[in-house]
Order: C-alpha cells, then structure tokens, then sequence
C-alpha cells in the first residue's frame, strides 16, 4: 500500500510539473495544443484505470486555478457548474458565438476549448438545425426538446421574416427560458410563435402532434433504455410525414477526454448503436437514417414517419 501511494504521488507530481508549463505561459499556444491533448489523454486514461478517483482529478482542477476554478474561462464554467449541470445554456452560447475571454491572462484557455473538435461540432449543430428548418414548409409546427438558449431559432427567425413555422420549446431551466426569451427580444424576435413549457422531458404531456421533433444534445445524457422509451413517446406525437432527428455525440469524439476532466460525462454513440436503438423504439428500419456535422463528432437520427 505504502509503495501504492508512493507512486501515486510520483504521478501527481508529474502532472503538476506538466500543468505547471501551460499556466507559466497564462494557458496553451496553438504549438501547444497537441501536447495538451496528450496531457488529458493521459489524465483520462489514469481516471479509466482507477490510478486516478474523482478525487484525484478535483485536486488537479484546483491545481490549475482560476483558468478551471471560476467562470471567467469557459472550461471554468464547465468545471463550476454554476447552473448545477454540465452543458448549460451560457455554455452552449458562448460556444455558438464564439466568446472568448477579454482577460489577455485568460484566453489562450478560451482559444484552446473553442478550437476542440466538440465546440466545433456544437457550433455545426446549430447550423445543421437551420439548415433543417429552412427544408421544411412555413407552417411546420416544431418540437425543440431542452431548447437552451435558442439563439439557433433567433437566427433561422431573423433570417427567414415572415415565416408561420411554431415552435414550441421544452426546457426544464427557467434561467434559460429567460436568457432565450432575452435573446429572441434582442434579435427582435415576438414571443407569438414560440412557446416555452418549462417542464423535463418526463413530466410533458403533449396536447398537440408535431411535424418535426428536434433534440440538439438531450439524448447525450439519457441511458439506452431511456433513450427508447422517450423515441417511442416521441413517435406518438408526431404527424404523418413527419420527422424526428436527435442529435448524439460520436464514441469517437477527440475532446472527450478534455470534457470529462471537467465531469462533462456524456453517453457516446455509434451509428450502430443509434439505428439499434431506433428500431427498438418502434421506428422500421426503412424509416431511419443516420447523419453527421462536418467534423464527423455529432451524429443525428433522422427518423421519418411515412405520410
């Protein structure tokens, strides 16, 4: 045991030293950005073979300071969690703008999380989903689950005025229901056509049918058999001809071990693992297509209801 604990402390002293070389330089260049990369595969791969706990790891959060102990960075706010989960709707919009630190002594941190393929791939959903609505007819009545900050409706709206599509937008946190309804009031937006239920996914009861259901990233959260259960519910509400398309992020993702040294745990998925689960929601395999953003990271279902 003794030797056990020796070596833990060897190892810990050695990612200190490592840590110790980018906080020097007030966060990574990009000359740096591989052997960061390298520095959190490492990390993951002691936490995946138990040399590091979750204690371990929060130790070495607090090693970094402030770059991953306060909001004023973006992995910060991962690490805080100042809204009680991962992947809230500030994160996720200050990912779709592409914010950066104002602080020089901060935001080579910021450079570095938004140049991770995952922020690339969160920024290619929001496009994807426009790229969605635009396909649709004007009048198409639209489920967005765990809408968050809404600024991918806020720029479809303002880009396409006139248009009749509703929108209603399940969201179980009402600080993002009232950054969204801010947001939509600042792109001069009205309120008329969307409709915010702030309500989980579990506690819904829909009164109405949809033409397209839309989930950016609740299922990246969702066991298997939950993920079956809410796609069979989801079948249920939707029109004739209609579409469901759920967002997933891939088991191949390259940032994973960078989130998840900041508890951004997600359940990665396959194609396979996708189609699989579709089919055991009810879904026909003729019905059901899988789809992938450029950086080859989020992964969507697509699954049709034939007319």
């Amino acid at each position: 045991m003794q030797n056990t604990t020796k070596q833990l402390d060897l190892y810990k002293q050695e990612i200190r030293q490592r840590i110790y070389f980018f906080l020097d330089k007030n966060g990574p260049e990009e000359t740096d950005y591989e052997q960061f990369d390298q520095l959190m595969e490492e990390i993951g791969d002691m936490r995946r073979e138990g040399v590091f706990n979750e204690t371990d790891i929060l130790e070495l959060q607090q090693f970094f300071g402030e770059p991953m102990t306060t909001t004023q960075t973006l992995q910060g706010q991962v690490c805080v969690k100042q809204y009680g989960y991962p992947g809230d709707f500030q994160i996720i919009d200050c990912i779709y703008t592409h914010h950066i630190s104002p602080d020089k002594m901060l935001s080579r941190w910021d450079h570095y999380f938004q140049a991770q393929a995952a922020s690339k791939a969160v920024r290619n959903r929001k496009e994807y989903f426009k790229s969605l609505l635009a396909a649709k007819p004007e009048n198409t009545a639209v489920l967005n689950l765990v809408s968050g900050p809404c600024r991918d409706i806020a720029e479809y709206l303002q880009q396409h005025p006139g248009n009749k599509m509703m929108f209603d937008c399940l969201e179980f946190d009402l600080e993002a229901i009232k950054y969204a309804k801010q947001l939509l009031d600042e792109h001069g937006i009205t309120h008329q056509a969307i409709n915010f239920i702030p309500k989980n996914i579990f506690k819904f009861e829909p009164t109405r049918r949809y033409d397209f259901i839309w989930s950016a990233g609740l299922f990246d959260y969702l066991e298997d058999e939950v993920v079956v259960e809410v796609l069979s519910g989801l079948s249920k509400i939707l029109e004739k001809g209609g579409e469901i398309v759920i967002g997933n992020f891939h088991t191949k993702n390259p940032s994973r071990n960078y989130m998840e040294f900041g508890q951004w745990y997600l359940y990665h998925r396959t194609e396979e693992q996708l189609v699989k689960l579709a089919e055991l929601s009810g879904a026909s395999p003729e019905c059901i297509r899988i789809s992938k953003e450029s950086e080859d990271v989020n992964l969507f279902l697509h699954i049709n209801l034939p007319a």
